[in-house]
């Protein structure tokens, strides 16, 4: 089936969003980050991020205005589900991805 003209003007607009472009990068580094992940979910004393009643940390992906950041934030169970506890940072996300290429 041919695509419409709007269809490939849509094509071709998601292809140059930044975003777009970012989140492809986010997928190549997703082994590295779950790696980071599990090397500081471990109590301060192991060498991790975890305070006493914490038992995640999550990297959180986040548009401020025209800004994309990446925070990691540390949780802890409660009954109504997981609740943040607190951020540990707040980076935008694309000097992340410069950092880490």
């Amino acid at each position: 089936m041919k695509k419409s003209i709007q269809d490939r003007i849509k094509g071709l607009k998601d292809a140059i969003n930044p975003m777009h472009a970012m989140s492809g990068m986010v997928k190549m580094f997703i082994p590295q980050l779950g790696d980071t992940l599990r090397m500081m979910e471990t109590s301060v004393e192991d060498g991790g991020i975890l305070k006493e009643g914490e038992q995640k940390a999550a990297f959180v992906i986040v548009n401020k205005g025209e800004q994309t950041t990446m925070a990691i934030c540390v949780m802890k169970m409660t009954t109504e589900g997981m609740l943040i506890t607190r951020t540990v940072s707040d980076n935008p996300l694309e000097e992340i991805l410069k950092e880490n290429s």
